[in-house]
């Protein structure tokens, strides 16, 4: 079962590309993520729950939809950390915004945060790199044992949860995002050190972090104001992959994606 599960839907959230597909390097477990879902309804639940892990703690963010009040507790500790309040909206729905990047925990509700961030204290990030090159790339199929270690690595991991209670409701949308970070021993152009940026001037990334030639890898990686000739006004990558069909062949192409490319204010 676990080796079915490894080689199927069951995977962790690791810091690969869908657009790097054909760069030789590792993945890894990626452990900073933000929930952005919609939840409606027509009878309001009494609840609404969010299991929320950060480092080697549990954090647990309950709704209440009648009093419209939100509690952040310690799971492991069993202790109430902050409580707030947040507006109705429209009556039969909510958008629920719960992060634990950075080691801290942010909530948005309908918009508006209920309390401020909470900095986690003591919290222990996650143990060494896991690898996740277990993952089916392509056409590559991994190694049986080494996928039933992995999905036994990922059943024991804290996970992010989702629930409802005392009535039924329909989740309309739902949103993983990870905060990808670039440590040494990770990608090619990892940071190595810390930087201080002079004033008037930028630290440069490229859009295709893993692979970017930018400011981590110049030799003076800061880019003066002054150098700055123009300013973008649209966005036009990443795009999505097509099969081309004419005279009884194919070709795998890529074309634009029109549902992400749009203009820059």
């Amino acid at each position: 079962v676990f080796r079915l599960a490894a080689l199927s839907h069951l995977a962790p959230v690791t810091d690969r590309y869908g657009y790097n597909s054909l760069v030789a390097s590792p993945e890894f477990v990626v452990s900073d993520l933000m929930l952005d879902t919609t939840i409606q309804w027509q009878q309001p639940p009494a609840r609404i729950h969010v299991r929320i892990p950060v480092g080697n703690q549990i954090f647990g963010l309950t709704l209440d939809t009648t009093s419209h009040s939100a509690t952040l507790l310690s799971l492991d500790q069993q202790s109430v950390l902050q409580q707030g309040s947040y507006a109705a909206g429209d009556g039969q729905s909510v958008h629920l915004i719960a992060s634990g990047f950075d080691q801290q925990i942010a909530v948005s509700i309908n918009g508006q945060m209920p309390f401020p961030e909470l900095p986690v204290e003591h919290a222990q990030p996650p143990d060494e790199p896991v690898e996740a090159s277990a993952a089916p790339v392509g056409d590559h199929r991994p190694d049986p044992a080494r996928a039933a270690g992995i999905s036994l690595l990922i059943e024991r991991q804290k996970r992010w949860a989702l629930g409802i209670s005392g009535a039924s409701a329909n989740v309309t949308r739902l949103n993983m995002y990870r905060d990808v970070f670039y440590t040494p021993g990770r990608r090619r152009n990892a940071v190595k050190s810390d930087y201080v940026i002079p004033e008037n001037c930028y630290f440069v990334q490229g859009d295709n972090s893993p692979v970017s030639s930018d400011s981590r890898n110049w030799e003076k990686p800061v880019v003066p104001h002054a150098f700055l000739v123009g300013k973008p006004f649209l966005v036009h990558l990443p795009s999505k992959p097509a099969i081309l069909q004419f005279a009884g062949r194919e070709w795998r192409i890529r074309i634009p994606d029109w549902e992400r490319i749009r203009y820059i204010h």
